[in-house]
């Protein structure tokens, strides 16, 4: 019957592109039924013996062939004197008929939605209208022929959760479309559902902690267009999903790991408190999306960003990532997320309208999944608007969007598993993605698909693998072992009458077969250290899922290093470390050495940690780890973990948040240098430049200390804003009162400050930030996506010397200011060894920034003398700059008083 159905849909799908103008009023070629006979009946014999019945229809010639091999023949009878439904189901009763039906017309499954600017959705469905290659694209219009998003067939209604900087919930094509808490009252002030938020009635605004999810929405409302613009309501474009809801978290685009994590909890929490109440409170969350990152870093240094990842896909969601915006190798270089080993992560490059990569986006074999579509798309703009964008932002979201359709499609058992194994169907909606990826060259081996996104194949192969009349068992993936035997577990259905199972040890040729078997199953008696594999095979009522799948396990028992390392506590001379019980060791070998020693210093702890003492301050440590065996031969030693002691000082010891500006940020405008005093570091183009490493350079108490931020342009010089910061409380924080340069716009290549150092600064090591924006921002921290420029960190020693004033640049050189403190009038006196034609005078605040400035004539005869007059100027302390022509630099302290 299986075969049959297959057949006969292969046989539809090769006449769906003809039309057929009966379709208009029904759905079946009147009178004509289709007919497989059983493989040992003749046609002429059997039609021979339907004497009785033919005195029903019209017709007494012999059935047309359909198909001769597969013994498929077609009836034809007069449709107005024939009952076909009484007909039909005598066919299918008839002994010798092995399957019966209508011969029903077969459309071109394409649906269109009415929306006016969907036809610049070339994405959706690529006709060439934009010079693009037709037919690359999702084939959404076939895919909205299954399913138009929504809710799951079992009436769950479907979330997809946007970590961005907001949307605009006023905008017609998404405000039917976004999400809501109904189990929280608005602005009561109570946590009415008991998920830990208070008043989350829209979402969830992270560093606000309320629901203002609409404060900034120039991102997060064109990738909300991508997952879910609302289909076929007159208006605007479509997203993936004609319908679904769209959960907007503010909070991970822009701004510290820490405050990633605390986005992601949201959907997590409400994910999992619609799991533990069948759906009485939280939200069906099926992914998330995230189109933001940070180029060029580690997953070893992010394991716990990470880890939550797979926290999420135990709950059921899949997480989507945007690939860099850099035409960078990801595997070689490193990026974040996309370069987390979760199996519940997808990071998506951008591909454009001719199937090829976008010049502008990233790649990785290992670590990017597939492509989407994400160059000059079309998609909703904050203020009601729409536009075309560029960016894996916006391929991204395509992936996300694909995900919520799935769970829409009618697929029951999907729906089923979402609700008993949450964390099986997150792995099934992404293999149905990730295998129903349209190859294509651009991605060979530069993605791990080597093709892009298509939603409708991933549609079809999720009915057509996952839907059947009998579905497949799903396995468990946590096996249980020991050093003799190994527990099984597997999630069935009702379809599932009996399963079976077997197994052997790797590389034997016969498999041992166990029938009917339950889960959780032991198998028992099996050798330690070694290596097996098993098969599942599962049976309905009327057909079975054949052994396939092979699953491979190890018994315990092997002696082999512990690699599960644990850091209890790494203090400024102390480091407490755990490992992994390993069952064939009687003992361990830890050894340790700081990085770049020669020698190892050896220990033999008889448990699973290593308590080190007397360790140096802010040094790399390195250990390894074997395994002393009863067999008398050790294991292997582990590879090489590495941490490092603290007391470094705040610059490198404090968590500073990261300013997340892009090198594409820094393309146009960047720092190229800073110099303060006779420290000096020249730089290129980095987006953020984390120079802490660099030798530092000491600043005294007291003393007025000079600072010289250089920039490059490419083309133009364009206004920007300097921002220099020292934390000096050393607390980790950049505080308003702790900036030391503030040059407000400027449009220049250089600018110059000074300032000192309060008496009330915290001594030791802390960092200084600078930041050259196009936008006066204000902030250390928060860098908007839209303001070019570049941010640098540097370490810096704070000295307990209270230096006097004494700042001139030039023994030899004199400037005199009286009388100081002064009322009104300042005099200055300007003592040169040699002939100066003219000089510059500036006024400043202790922050830096230049309050005034004026050119000064000098006097040939090396003596000069000016007045200026400070009665305007507000009381207090002032640095008056004289520079000369000839470079000398001469600072004084100035006092203003009020009378």
């Amino acid at each position: 019957m299986k075969k049959l159905f297959t057949y006969l849909l292969f046989v539809a799908v090769c006449f769906s592109f003809f039309p057929l103008s009966a379709q208009s009023y029904l759905d079946h070629v009147p009178g004509e039924i289709l007919i497989q006979l059983r493989p040992s009946a003749k046609v002429d014999s059997w039609w021979g013996q339907q004497a009785k019945l033919r005195s029903t229809a019209a017709s007494s010639t012999l059935p047309q062939s359909v198909s001769a091999p597969m013994n498929i023949w077609k009836i034809t009878f007069d449709p107005f004197s024939t009952d076909e439904t009484a007909l039909l189901q005598r066919y299918q009763r008839d002994p010798e008929v092995a399957a019966a039906q209508l011969n029903y017309y077969i459309s071109l499954r394409s649906t269109f939605p009415n929306d006016p600017q969907f036809s610049k959705q070339w994405h959706h469905y690529n006709t060439g209208q934009t010079g693009g290659k037709p037919g690359v694209d999702l084939q959404m219009d076939r895919a909205w022929d299954i399913t138009k998003g929504g809710v799951t067939p079992g009436g769950d209604t479907i979330v997809i959760c946007v970590i961005d900087d907001g949307i605009d919930t006023l905008h017609e094509d998404l405000r039917q479309n976004l999400w809501r808490n109904h189990q929280e009252i608005p602005n009561n002030g109570r946590d009415d559902d008991g998920n830990g938020y208070i008043d989350d009635f829209r979402g969830w605004h992270v560093k606000k902690q309320n629901d203002n999810i609409s404060d900034d929405n120039n991102h997060g409302t064109p990738v909300s267009g991508m997952i879910g613009a609302v289909g076929n309501n007159g208006k605007g474009i479509s997203g993936v999903n004609w319908k679904v809801k769209i959960m907007m978290v503010v909070g991970g685009f822009n701004s510290t790991t820490e405050q990633i994590i605390q986005a992601y909890t949201y959907p997590l929490t409400q994910r999992r408190l619609y799991n533990q109440t069948n759906g009485k409170k939280g939200a069906f969350v099926v992914a998330t999306n995230s189109s933001w990152g940070i180029t060029r870093a580690k997953a070893a240094d992010n394991p716990i960003w990470c880890a939550f990842y797979d926290s999420l896909g135990v709950q059921g969601i899949i997480n989507i990532s945007a690939g860099p915006d850099q035409n960078l190798d990801v595997d070689v270089v490193g990026d974040m997320p996309s370069t987390c080993s979760s199996e519940f992560l997808i990071a998506v490059t951008s591909v454009n309208q001719q199937g090829l990569k976008s010049d502008f986006a990233g790649y990785g074999r290992k670590n990017i999944d597939l492509g989407a579509f994400g160059e000059q798309v079309y998609t909703t703009t904050n203020g009601n608007r729409y536009a075309l964008v560029n960016g894996t932002s916006f391929s991204a979201p395509l992936v996300a969007g694909a995900v919520g359709l799935l769970y829409s499609a009618p697929c029951p058992s999907l729906t089923i598993l979402a609700r008993i194994a949450p964390i099986e169907a997150a792995r099934l909606t992404r293999r149905m993605l990730l295998d129903a990826a349209m190859p294509a060259a651009s991605m060979k081996d530069i993605t791990a698909t080597g093709g892009y996104l298509n939603v409708f194949k991933s549609l079809v192969l999720l009915l057509g693998s996952s839907c059947s009349d009998c579905p497949p068992l799903i396995r468990s993936l946590e096996t249980e072992v020991t050093v003799n035997s190994a527990t099984f577990n597997w999630i069935t259905n009702d379809s599932i009458r009996r399963v079976d199972l077997r197994w052997r040890a790797k590389g034997a040729t016969n498999w041992n077969t166990l029938d009917n078997v339950k889960s959780p199953f032991i198998l028992t008696k099996l050798n330690l250290c070694s290596d097996y594999e098993y098969q599942l095979k599962s049976y309905c009522r009327s057909s079975f899922n054949d052994f396939a799948d092979t699953y491979n396990f190890r018994t315990d028992g092997c002696c082999e290093p512990p690699t599960q390392i644990q850091f209890a506590s790494v203090g400024v001379n102390s480091a407490l470390i755990r490992w992994n019980t390993i069952t064939a060791a009687s003992g361990y070998t830890f050894r340790y050495r700081a990085s770049g020693a020669k020698d190892w210093i050896t220990s033999t702890p008889p448990f699973t940690s290593a308590n080190l003492r007397n360790l140096a301050n802010c040094t790399v440590y390195e250990f390894q780890i074997r395994s002393e065996c009863s067999s008398g031969t050790p294991s292997a030693f582990s590879p090489v973990f590495q941490f490092k002691t603290l007391l470094c000082g705040a610059c490198l010891d404090n968590n500073y948040c990261k300013p997340g500006v892009s090198i594409d940020q820094s393309k146009e405008e960047w720092i190229t240098g800073v110099k303060m005093n006779t420290f000096e570091n020249r730089s290129r183009q980095n987006g953020y430049g984390d120079f802490t490493g660099l030798a530092t350079t000491t600043i005294n108490l007291g003393t007025t200390n000079s600072l010289r931020i250089s920039a490059g342009f490419l083309g133009p010089i364009f206004t920007e804003y300097y921002t220099v910061w020292i934390d000096y409380n050393q607390d980790g924080q950049f505080a308003t009162n702790e900036i030391v340069l503030e040059s407000g716009a400027r449009r220049d290549t250089a600018t110059t400050g000074f300032f000192i150092a309060p008496a009330s600064a915290k001594l030791g090591l802390t960092r200084m930030r600078v930041v050259m924006v196009s936008r006066d921002l204000g902030a250390a921290c928060d860098i908007s996506p839209t303001a070019y420029g570049e941010v640098e960190d540097y370490c810096i020693n704070i000295n307990s010397i209270i230096a006097t004033q004494n700042t001139n640049s030039n023994s030899t050189a004199q400037l005199l200011v009286s009388p100081n403190p002064t009322a009104q009038l300042l005099r200055l006196r300007l003592e040169l060894p040699e002939s100066e034609t003219k000089a510059q005078i500036g006024l400043f605040n202790l922050q830096g920034q230049q309050l005034w400035q004026s050119n000064w004539a000098l006097n040939p005869s090396g003596v000069s003398s000016h007045e200026l007059s400070l009665a305007d100027w507000p009381a207090g302390m002032y640095l008056l700059k004289v520079q000369t022509e000839k470079g000398r630099t001469l600072v004084e302290k100035v006092v203003k008083t009020d009378n």
